[in-house]
């Protein structure tokens, strides 16, 4: 899982998303020191990733918490967590 990203539109770590292969469905979402869900999303398939933005508009350099939720084509549950830095 990444663990840093820097969104500054040179196409380089520009959105912060898992890795991942042979999974059924992924949510990931993405929560701010206070602990407020500040994105999410879910996919059967590709995910996009965060751009770094809260309601349009450019969030600020710090820490943030992200939490990954999997299920394997097996019906494997994989729940993982853990902290990210935006870097301007």
């Amino acid at each position: 899982m990444p663990n840093a990203f820097t969104p500054n539109v040179d196409t380089i770590n520009d959105t912060i998303r898992p890795v991942f292969n042979c999974m059924e469905f992924v949510q990931m979402s993405i929560y701010d020191t206070f602990g407020s869900l500040i994105y999410s999303e879910s996919s059967d398939g590709d995910i996009y990733g965060w751009d770094g933005t809260i309601e349009g508009k450019p969030a600020e350099n710090g820490n943030y918490i992200l939490v990954v939720k999997a299920e394997s084509w097996n019906g494997k549950v994989i729940d993982i967590n853990g902290p990210i830095t935006l870097i301007k």
